[in-house]
């Protein structure tokens, strides 16, 4: 695969089916193809290609003072792959918010539920991640 390759997006064919994708690409640390995924175009932001494929957009490098007990601290971007898909709200101007959830069973009546989103660009091509202004 040359280089030029490595900068061709790559589309999901739905947000369930982007999920299930993008919780392998994280395990497998595979930041080259996860980065083909983003759409960097719909959003004003700072974040360049290459810090997408670099996967320092995507990892923590310090454990925060602040987190979550029952997620990967981690994990930055899009979301802890220990999370299932939830349910999407569509926008108006084809923006999808992906809401992914966790269960946890603290001992106690009802499991807590974790929540963590994500939001997508629809387009006829199929599904891309967007970078949150």
């Amino acid at each position: 695969m040359g280089n030029e390759s490595n900068n061709v997006p790559l589309y999901f064919k739905s947000p369930e089916h982007a999920v299930e994708e993008i919780k392998k690409l994280l395990l497998a640390e595979d930041w080259l193809t996860l980065s083909r995924y983003y759409d960097l175009s719909r959003t004003e932001t700072d974040i360049k290609l290459s810090d997408l494929q670099s996967g320092d957009f995507f990892i923590r490098k310090e454990e925060p003072e602040v987190k979550h007990p029952g997620t990967n601290w981690k994990y930055k971007h899009p979301f802890d792959p220990g999370f299932e898909f939830g349910h999407i709200v569509e926008s108006f101007d084809d923006t999808i918010t992906v809401f992914v959830r966790r269960e946890i069973d603290d001992g106690f009546d009802k499991p807590v539920v974790g929540l963590q989103f994500f939001e997508m660009a629809k387009s006829e091509s199929g599904y891309q991640i967007l970078v949150a202004p």
